[in-house]
């Protein structure tokens, strides 16, 4: 009798774990031969889980997001919109103006000049069509910033790029999101034709025979054309340098 109970002992806990690893129920109603032969796209099952999360837009359009004071010639009327807040739509081209009656917008290609007067550092930005320049012969199209002016201005174009999500489900790698970034491209005019600012060489080069003070310049106070700041200095000694010639 004492054999027979603890063989029963022994028997009952495997039995137990036996049926609670796969419920009898679930062998009958899912099994590998009916996984196999069932049309299941015809089956109107509902799906039961967690679809996969969308992307956010990581970013904005606007070449400065927040509203600025701003006044704009329209070349079109020749008429002056000035002293309401105002952004640039980079993608749509279009500046938005915001009014009492709500926002309008205006086509850029409209735009002649416009002022903005930053709304955090209260320095003000100037901005030309860049219609009346011309890149190898094709005219530009949007605004241009003017950085500085004089015998060559220097401009600066910054141009919007989006990043489509590189997402793959079935990896599980990639990102959802979908990037907004912006990439300014700097250049100075000779007449209506302007020249982009690449590598240092080059634009020595495409100085004439100012270039080697300019070079000498840049390397006493270590400039580099990379850098925005250091273009506006480069730029200011030209200038001067072809003011005095």
């Amino acid at each position: 009798m004492k054999k027979l109970y603890i063989l029963t002992l022994i028997i009952l806990p495997a039995a137990a774990f036996c049926q609670t690893a796969v419920p009898s129920n679930i062998r009958a109603q899912i099994s590998a031969e009916r996984l196999s032969t069932q049309n299941w796209e015809r089956l109107g099952n509902a799906i039961v889980g967690m679809p996969i999360p969308p992307g956010d837009v990581v970013g904005d359009v606007y070449l400065d997001s927040k509203w600025n004071m701003g006044s704009v010639m329209v070349s079109d009327k020749n008429s002056l919109i000035e002293g309401y807040p105002m952004k640039y739509d980079l993608k749509s081209q279009y500046i938005e103006i915001k009014t009492s009656g709500g926002v309008r917008v205006l086509d850029v290609k409209n735009v002649g000049h416009m002022v903005w007067l930053d709304s955090i550092t209260r320095q003000p930005r100037y901005f030309v069509n860049a219609a009346k320049y011309k890149d190898d012969g094709v005219p530009m199209v949007g605004l241009m910033e003017v950085l500085l002016d004089g015998e060559k201005a220097l401009l600066k174009k910054t141009k919007l790029n989006v990043k489509q999500p590189t997402y793959v489900p079935a990896m599980d790698v990639g990102s959802r999101d979908t990037e907004i970034y912006k990439k300014s491209a700097y250049y100075y005019n000779n007449g209506v034709e302007v020249v982009e600012i690449k590598s240092k060489k080059k634009f020595i080069d495409g100085l004439g025979d100012v270039g080697e003070e300019v070079e000498k310049y840049m390397k006493d106070n270590k400039l580099d054309v990379k850098t925005e700041g250091d273009l506006v200095r480069i730029f200011e000694f030209y200038n001067s340098k072809m003011q005095r010639g």
